[in-house]
């Protein structure tokens, strides 16, 4: 008896312990929650945070979604002196890349797109070349889809 409780006490030693940072799935208060704070995104450090705590909950549909979209559009049309904050976060992690890559869409109202058009043509810093590319790139893959609608 004394060595199962031992052997078992062991197994529970070596299990990782998991904090609120690590849940696998959400909940419906993690949906209420992100609706919340979507609105209070402010900078590229502010969407990289909820980014990460809400990466498992995949809320890229519906009004997050839009919020995300929002979010990214306006951030990169309205704060563009911090587009190198957005290279660095990109660079450090691949899939963030791909998350603002995502929410550059077709939600981002018309006169957004233009104002990040023209950053990104006219405004591009070398050192965040790929950055407007990505941007261009996100741009052409859209007006490619309107084109197959009509």
């Amino acid at each position: 008896m004394i060595r199962f409780i031992v052997i078992m006490a062991l197994c529970f030693a070596l299990v990782p312990s998991v904090d609120a940072s690590d849940k696998v799935f959400c909940i419906g208060e993690d949906a209420y929650q992100a609706e919340n704070e979507i609105d209070n995104l402010k900078t590229w450090d502010d969407l990289y945070r909820m980014f990460k705590r809400y990466a498992a909950c995949n809320f890229d549909d519906g009004g997050i979604g839009e919020g995300y979209s929002d979010t990214v559009g306006l951030l990169i049309a309205n704060d563009w002196k911090h587009i190198n904050k957005l290279k660095k976060l990109c660079d450090a992690d691949k899939a963030f890349e791909h998350f603002v890559y995502k929410h550059l869409d077709m939600t981002i109202p018309a006169d957004t797109w233009e104002i990040m058009i023209n950053n990104a043509t006219n405004k591009c810093p070398s050192t965040v070349k790929r950055i407007c590319k990505l941007i261009l790139k996100a741009n052409n893959d859209i007006e490619q889809e309107i084109k197959h609608e009509r």
